[in-house]
């Protein structure tokens, strides 16, 4: 899985206010891709709405840890049930 879980785990999500965020995002890179926008971040600065903002909990840090290395070692076992789920 690389290094990037690891990075992420204690990240801040900001979850998009937006309920049809794929297709937003679809044409978002699509106005990119006509030159409407010029990159990403102008896309996001000119029709993105950001939502909720969550942040770790300082104190569950230990718990958070403890779970996510749970996860880890049963992700890969579970990887080939995950189209069933769909």
């Amino acid at each position: 899985m690389g290094d990037r879980p690891l990075k992420n785990r204690m990240a801040v999500w900001h979850v998009s206010s937006v309920e049809e965020a794929i297709p937003l995002g679809a044409a978002m890179l699509g106005g990119i891709g006509v030159g409407l926008y010029h990159d990403e971040q102008d896309a996001f600065d000119r029709v993105g709405r950001s939502g909720r903002t969550f942040e770790p909990t300082p104190d569950l840090v230990p718990l958070y840890d403890r779970h996510f290395d749970v996860y880890r070692s049963f992700y890969p076992a579970l990887k080939p049930v995950h189209p069933a789920l769909g």
